[in-house]
Order: structure tokens, then sequence, then C-alpha cells
């Protein structure tokens, strides 16, 4: 290739042309390639391009269409009605170079091989665009009838949610290249002018002028197109985002509410468990000094014939039982005291951190 660039002196600005091929087009270049001219002496025109175009391809994934791109230099004499053209193509035998061998034999004029490019792949955009509606229509009316109280409602919705993104980073790549296209047909229409102004072939200026302004409405209504498109996918990402998210929410405000019934269950166990231990720090030291005094403060049998009577030092029961009474019962609140101080302290430590 460095061979026949130099022959031809072709400016070295063609590099950035030749560099966006060797490799599939990529999304940080969708915007280059617009048309860039240089007007040399003698009425001498350098021009160069990329036109993106879109081509379907017979294959058993899901995506049939195929970004592709052809790169156009020309340099026009005015003067001498001559031209050099370097075309670069991603593939050999492709349906633009056939038209091209075909139309070379009929007509050589300055517009000719620009419109023949152009009309071999432009139409091509519009079934695109179909295509990439009909997904999104698809995807938008499931969002539609989905119910995210359902478990697998919810699934599904999360799997739309990939499809939606990879669907918008289409649509937003097209509306790039669309963009450069139409800057590239804007600028082939002020160079057909100022080319063709000493030019007795008016009658292709004029029709080179009227094709070019047709490709430029298409073009336009494809981008308005794609602006819809891109606010629809917007919205239906929205507004799974926000079913998907109140779906959390409504299954985390659920977990929460049984975490309250949980511990509201356990204070409730909590406070069974302290009556009962109360109850028994009470009943223990009566019974302990019930045990101690055994049956010698009733007699069930005496010397009257009386069957049963309590004993005269019958307070010796009181007196050893109430002081072990308080003295176990404080205990414990002692205890418990302690216990529960230094915690609360913490709770408080922490709780001034976080403010």
């Amino acid at each position: 290739m460095r061979q026949p660039l130099i022959y031809y002196r072709v400016h070295p600005r063609f590099l950035d042309i030749l560099f966006a091929f060797g490799n599939k087009p990529r999304n940080a270049e969708a915007g280059l390639g617009s048309m860039t001219v240089a007007q040399l002496s003698g009425g001498v025109y350098e021009m160069q391009y990329i036109l993106s175009y879109v081509e379907q391809v017979h294959r058993h994934d899901v995506d049939k269409w195929t970004m592709r791109q052809v790169g156009i230099y020309h340099r026009y004499s005015s003067a001498e009605d001559k031209s050099l053209w370097i075309i670069l193509y991603n593939q050999p035998n492709s349906v633009a170079q056939k038209r091209l061998e075909i139309m070379i034999e009929k007509h050589s004029g300055f517009g000719h091989i620009h419109l023949t490019i152009l009309s071999t792949y432009f139409e091509n955009w519009r079934w695109y665009l179909n295509t990439l509606g009909n997904d999104l229509e698809a995807i938008a009316d499931i969002a539609l009838t989905l119910d995210f109280t359902k478990l697998e409602h919810y699934t599904h919705g999360s799997a739309l949610l990939p499809r939606l993104q990879h669907l918008q980073d289409k649509v937003l790549q097209v509306s790039a290249r669309l963009k450069a296209t139409k800057a590239t047909l804007s600028t082939l229409k002020e160079v057909n002018g100022s080319s063709f102004a000493s030019s007795s072939d008016k009658h292709g200026m004029e029709s080179f002028g009227s094709e070019i302004k047709i490709y430029e409405t298409q073009v336009t209504g494809h981008l308005t197109s794609l602006e819809l498109m891109q606010k629809r996918s917007q919205e239906t990402l929205t507004m799974l985002g926000v079913a998907l998210n109140l779906r959390i929410q409504a299954t985390a405000l659920g977990i929460n509410n049984n975490m309250l019934n949980l511990a509201q269950d356990t204070v409730d166990d909590s406070a069974t468990v302290r009556v009962i231990t109360i109850v028994t720090l009470v009943y223990l030291p009566a019974s302990f000094a019930a045990s101690l005094l055994g049956t010698n403060l009733f007699v069930f049998q005496t010397m009257e014939g009386s069957s049963f009577q309590v004993s005269g030092k019958f307070w010796v029961f009181f007196v050893i039982a109430i002081p072990l009474t308080v003295l176990t019962v404080g205990g414990w609140f002692i205890y418990t005291c302690k216990r529960r101080n230094p915690k609360r302290n913490r709770r408080g430590l922490e709780a001034s951190d976080l403010v």
C-alpha cells in the first residue's frame, strides 16, 4: 500500500482513513470519518471520508446485522475533469465494487462514484432501524405486562435489562455514525457547487446536488427516529429499574417486618424468663428454710388429741426465709445492673460517634 501512495503523491492525512481498517468498526470512532476537503492549486480538490453502513449477514445467532465501512479518497481536477480514486473495502468482491466496475464503463463524472457507493448501502439503514424498532417494541410490550410481585416475572424483568441496555448501545452507535454521514453529505454538496462552478456539465451538477439533498433528508429522518427510540428505550429502562427496585424494597421490608416480629417474640420470651426467675428467687429461700426446719414447725398429733397444730416458734421460719430472700433478690438485681451499665455506655459512645 505504501508504494501506490508515494507514486500518486497521496497526502499523509489519508492514513487516518487507512488505519480505521483492519478490524471491525470501533464504537470509539463512530463519530469520526466525516468528509474532509483540501483545495489545492489549479482547481484541484483532495477529499476523503469513511462511509459507515450496515449489512445483513447469514448466520445463526440473533444479531443478523453487522456494521461495516468503506473508505474513499478522491482527488479531482476541475480544470482537466480528471479524478484519482482510492476505495477501501472491508471484503473482496463487495456489492459496491461490482456495481462500480459496471458503472465506470458508462460514466466518469465527478459525482457518479460517490452516488453509486451511497446508493449501494444507504437503504440498509432503513431496514436496520426497523429491526431495532421491532426489538424495542417487543421488550417494551413484555415490560408493560410483567407483574413484579411474582418471582418468575421478577426474574424475566431482570433478564430484560441487559437486552435493553445492549439495544440502547446500538442506537447510540448508529446515531453517531449517521451524524458523520450527514456531515459528509453536507460537505459533498458544498464541493459539488464549487467544483462544478466552471464546468459545462450543469445538468450533472444539478442532478448530483438533488440526489445529495434526498440523502440528507433521509438521514435527518433516520436521526429523528433514533432520537425517538433512544427516549423510548430510556423510559422503558427507567420503568424496569424502578419496578425492580420497588420489588427489592418490598422484599427488604418483608424481611424487616419478620425480624421485628422475631425481636418482639424474643422480648416476650425474655420477659417471661425474667418473671420465672424472680418467682424462683423468691421461692428458693423460703423452700430452703422450710427444708432446713423440716416438720418441727407443725405438730400433726398433740397430747390433747388435736390432729394439727402450728408450732409456737413458727416465726423462726420468717426470720430465716425473709433475709435469705432479700439477699438472693438483691444480689441478682445488683449483678444485673452491673452487666447492663457497660452495655449502655458502649451504645452511648457508638451513638455519639455516629453523630
